[in-house]
């Protein structure tokens, strides 16, 4: 929403996205079929049924940083 000197706040919690800090805090084991296994199983708790790609939440930033996005 824009402020009184044009300039707008946005905030987005992006929450899980696929990097290999989340990909080891969702199943560190020492086989990678295994915790490929786990990230898989647990991606279905996600509202998208997966973890979130970064460049996914980084397109919506962005376009909630541009002018399309003004209401």
């Amino acid at each position: 929403m824009p402020r009184r000197g044009g300039g707008r706040i946005v905030n987005v919690v992006g929450g899980a996205a696929r990097n290999p800090a989340v990909t080891y805090m969702m199943g560190s084991t020492a086989d990678a079929a295994d915790t490929e296994n786990y990230v898989r199983e647990r991606s279905q708790e996600f509202p998208l049924g997966r973890i979130a790609r970064p460049e996914e939440v980084a397109d919506v930033v962005c376009f909630l940083a541009s002018e399309r996005a003004y209401v």
